[in-house]
């Protein structure tokens, strides 16, 4: 059973003999394919709904993989501080998953390592995730299905940060350019100057319009050093 370029990412980053909960595992592809390549010692597939769960659980049986099992809950609500040291929350919204972590006040100790995979809103998690004590140890971008994709390992330091405006559209993408860091880099930089051509006349959103224009100027000089361009 296959998985894509981003749930292949994502599982680059599980550490190896982890005990993970996916949380929204959907077709529970990754924690098969977690225990298939014996990365994962256990993993609970968990999800919402019923619908999908149940096809779940067809593939796990399906696949013949022992050490999957699955779980119908919101979030973490249904999963115990002591059955995991890993958590798997990729392919949902940068707010939801901040929900999800804001639940779950067990995440927050170093004993846990946490891989995020926003499909939306990633400034906004970034930004919860430094006024919260968590930080970013690594983060990747993926191209996958023509869109492209940031993955970040997390775990709980406890240091409140004040968020780098670079840092809250680019993560720790910085730290390893590669080429679809690149590619996800451009795309930032074509969203931010968006926003930036609505908020030049708009008197009370000027602090945001100068902060944004910062984070433009800033881009422009890393795909100088690294592209050849600021295109």
């Amino acid at each position: 059973m296959g998985i894509d370029d981003r749930l292949l990412t994502v599982a680059g980053l599980v550490p190896k003999n982890a005990k993970v909960a996916d949380i929204g595992t959907d077709h529970a592809y990754l924690p098969i394919y977690l225990r298939s390549n014996n990365i994962a010692s256990k993993v609970i597939a968990c999800d919402i709904s019923p619908g999908p769960l149940a096809v779940a659980e067809k593939n796990i049986v399906k696949s013949g993989i022992c050490g999957v099992t699955t779980r119908l809950c919101n979030g973490l609500d249904g999963v115990d501080s002591s059955e995991v040291d890993t958590v798997v929350i990729a392919g949902m919204g940068g707010e939801m998953i901040t929900q999800i972590i804001a639940r779950a006040d067990w995440l927050r100790s170093d004993t846990y390592s946490l891989i995020l995979q926003p499909m939306s809103s990633a400034v906004e998690l970034r930004q919860f995730l430094c006024d919260n004590g968590f930080a970013v140890e690594t983060e990747c971008a993926v191209f996958s299905n023509r869109r492209i994709y940031s993955v970040m390992k997390v775990f709980y330091s406890g240091e409140v940060l004040q968020a780098d405006p670079v840092f809250l559209y680019l993560g720790k993408l910085l730290d390893n350019i590669t080429e679809q860091a690149l590619i996800y880099i451009k795309r930032q930089k074509k969203l931010i100057s968006q926003r930036v051509k609505m908020l030049e006349t708009v008197k009370r959103k000027r602090a945001e319009y100068l902060t944004l224009c910062e984070v433009l100027n800033e881009i422009d000089k890393i795909l100088l050093r690294n592209d050849g361009s600021c295109r």
